[in-house]
């Protein structure tokens, strides 16, 4: 809980260099729809080759066909390069991606026992470290979509999961000002 108020100070940092500068604000729509989390990023740019990315996405879901709930928080921040910035003005076009980021899960549930009802549940928290690739187009100066995918490796810090390689998806829209 106390990463919160880091994260809200960092967003808020974002968006007053994006007042100043060129910047995106957008939603993740693929984790809206999947897991019902929003997720929302903002994008600076930083020069016509290159700009920065800083997301947060905070998720609270349960199943309506089990007792399980799940809380969710995930903060990345990548660096984008435009490797077509001669053809097209950025942040416009192809872009590669490196990705640091922390996630922390939370999934429990009830479970009906011994005469009662104990809640059960794993913490699963990791580092994010990866690599994205994707396309973006802007319409009007204003309106955005953001495709990208890619993989990150998560490093756990919990002894009960294992560490690995896990895909990133996104599918965004935004607006710019």
């Amino acid at each position: 809980m106390n990463h919160i108020p880091l994260t809200f100070a960092l967003i808020l940092i974002f968006a007053t260099a994006g007042m100043t500068q060129k910047a995106l604000f957008k939603v993740n729509l693929y984790t809206f729809i999947k897991y019902s989390d929003p997720e929302v990023y903002m994008e600076i740019n930083l020069n016509d080759k290159s700009s920065i990315d800083a997301a947060l996405r905070l998720g609270f879901n349960n199943s309506p066909f089990s007792n399980q709930i799940h809380a969710n928080v995930d903060i990345r921040a990548g660096y984008r390069y435009y490797p077509l910035h001669e053809i097209f003005q950025t942040p416009i076009g192809f872009f590669l991606r490196p990705v640091l980021g922390f996630t922390s899960l939370y999934g429990g549930g009830l479970n009906p026992g011994g005469g009662g009802i104990n809640q059960v549940g794993n913490r699963r928290s990791s580092f994010q470290f990866g690599g994205t690739g994707g396309f973006q187009y802007v319409f009007n100066k204003k309106f955005a979509i953001d495709l990208f995918y890619g993989q990150a490796y998560h490093l756990s810090l919990n002894d009960n999961f294992g560490s690995g390689f896990q895909p990133v998806y996104n599918i965004g829209v935004g607006y710019g000002f």
